[in-house]
């Protein structure tokens, strides 16, 4: 995979966030989970497009691998914690294309942990062996507003593999499933309230940078939402800097996609012939298992039988005969109990080779280069960090705005 060396420009473009009346507190609503809120009896209309300076921007968290610590590869040879890495990976950009396809939102990016963007998309694999994909998918909005939380499952069969297109996916309908679920919420909100999702969040990224200056603007309530209090002034100087440094989160976030690009056209054939075999494998391993099993009650039962015929003083020649025959039958099982265990060492060979691995990003960040090393959340926090100081050293340890 090779490197990728983005060039953080100085300054950048401010846009004007969308200027909201603050909603009431939430602070006497019961419960920490993030609020669930029903949209209002309001839907916008197919041909009524959102006006461009409301659309969201969407961050698609990496998909969780969802593997137990202590996985046991001997009870499910098939899913193995460096080819669930590495889907994690894959299927985030997978989603990532297909809202962007849509054309209902502003930027998407699959991105680290912890980046605060309009709308948050979080998933975990909770099944994926070639046969079956099956996802829990959360998604949020800056507010703290839970849309929804599914769980998405579909079935590839060999007719699904037989007819799939060179560039395809056999899984593609899930995240059309999810994308579409999401058009379906986003329609239902109304322009104020996407207004609110937008200014919430540059707030809310304003107070990781200065919290002192811009600590009541927007508060987190109990329950976990994000109430907005109030605003800085349009022409805010404060606000006009927020915005630059946010700018070049923004850049850093598109040359990550690049990197999410090369990762998924890397590992898009191995992957797709991985898929393949692990399909083929579990069909397989399903009818050794139950070869296997019937041909374990047979010979027992031939077993069990030769030895009652003995003990009934019966001739011995057929009694040996039987005993060759259950003989046989448990050799035969315990040959096809290898044979699928051989299909799972290629799986793991395959897995491994397939696995992510994120390369150093080089910055120019104003006055100083900075070198991004580690996994994708660590590159992350220390960004974050460069861009923190980046604030202090050009406004200074900021004070409280009246």
């Amino acid at each position: 995979m090779r490197g990728v060396v983005a060039a953080l420009l100085v300054g950048g473009c401010a846009t004007t966030a969308p200027v909201v009346e603050p909603e009431p507190s939430a602070g006497e609503r019961e419960g920490l989970a993030p609020r669930k809120q029903e949209p209002e009896p309001f839907t916008r209309s197919s041909a009524e497009p959102i006006p461009e300076h409301l659309l969201l921007d969407v961050g698609v968290g990496v998909f969780a691998a969802n593997i137990a610590p202590d996985f046991d590869t001997e009870n499910d040879p098939i899913a193995r914690p460096e080819v669930r890495r590495a889907e994690g990976n894959y299927q985030a950009y997978l989603l990532k294309e297909e809202l962007n396809s849509r054309g209902d939102w502003a930027a998407v990016r699959v991105t680290p942990h912890g980046v605060t963007s309009d709308v948050v998309v979080e998933a975990a694999i909770e099944d994926s062996d070639g046969e079956v994909l099956a996802l829990g998918v959360r998604v949020t909005d800056a507010r703290g507003v839970l849309w929804f939380e599914t769980r998405y499952e579909v079935l590839a069969s060999a007719e699904t593999y037989a007819a799939l297109r060179p560039e395809g996916d056999p899984f593609e309908e899930i995240y059309g499933q999810v994308a579409s679920d999401m058009r379906d919420w986003l329609h239902r909100l109304p322009d104020s309230e996407l207004a609110q999702i937008r200014t919430i969040a540059e707030m809310r990224f304003a107070q990781g940078l200065a919290p002192d200056a811009f600590a009541d603007y927007v508060v987190e309530e109990p329950d976990g939402a994000f109430d907005l209090r109030r605003l800085p002034a349009v022409n805010d100087p404060l606000l006009a800097r927020v915005r630059q440094i946010r700018s070049r989160e923004h850049l850093f976030l598109d040359t990550l996609d690049e990197y999410f690009a090369d990762f998924n056209r890397a590992m898009f054939l191995p992957y797709r012939h991985w898929r393949r075999a692990t399909y083929q494998t579990k069909l397989t391993h399903r009818r050794l298992a139950q070869e296997a099993r019937a041909r374990t009650l047979a010979g027992s039962a031939a077993l069990i039988d030769s030895i009652t015929v003995g003990l009934q003083g019966e001739d011995p020649e057929p009694q040996e005969q039987r005993l060759a025959v259950g003989a046989s039958l448990l050799i035969g099982a315990m040959h096809d109990d290898a044979a699928a265990e051989a299909y799972a060492d290629v799986l793991r060979e395959l897995g491994e080779s397939a696995e992510a691995e994120i390369v150093p990003h080089t910055l120019r960040l104003e006055n100083r280069t900075i070198t991004l090393k580690g996994a994708l959340d660590t590159q992350y926090v220390t960004l974050r960090a460069a861009l923190k100081d980046l604030w202090q050293e050009t406004v200074g340890q900021p004070v409280a705005i009246d």
